[in-house]
């Protein structure tokens, strides 16, 4: 097993419930795949801008990012995706929602590349695994199969 394969995953949302939830469930697939590939996955969960502000690690670091567009403080994820896009150029995005707005969808591809999941889409969590797997094997060129 190579340790020296790590994906690392910001997850920013400020519902701790939901943060909660996301966080085990990629955890626990993650898990699968580094028994599949030997890759590792860091996980950061990141419940409010301030706590973002003030990540003891460089989003540099980040792989991937998976944001809330509706954040606290009337942030949005819009503002994390500048962030990150000044930051780490090589950092992919998911950002997820509650609201099917195509208006908010929008706003948040001109902020940058970024994948659209609504948080009530059945298959959120599928799409979020899969976008994951895809980001580790272009990454390593590595497959889970």
């Amino acid at each position: 097993m190579n340790t020296n394969q790590t994906i690392n995953i910001a997850i920013i949302d400020d519902s701790a419930f939901d943060l909660r939830l996301m966080t085990q469930q990629i955890r626990a697939y993650t898990a699968e795949l580094t028994a599949k590939t030997g890759c590792e996955f860091g996980l950061y969960p990141i419940q409010s801008m301030s706590e973002l502000r003030n990540f003891p690690f460089s989003m540099e670091d980040m792989d991937i990012a998976i944001i809330d567009f509706y954040l606290d403080q009337g942030e949005t994820g819009a503002t994390v995706l500048d962030l990150i896009s000044d930051v780490c150029g090589k950092c992919k995005t998911i950002m997820i929602s509650q609201t099917q707005s195509m208006q908010t969808m929008f706003q948040a591809k001109r902020h940058g590349p970024v994948e659209f999941v609504h948080k009530a889409d059945q298959f959120a969590i599928k799409k979020i695994c899969y976008f994951i797997e895809t980001v580790m094997e272009s990454k390593y060129s590595m497959t889970s199969e």
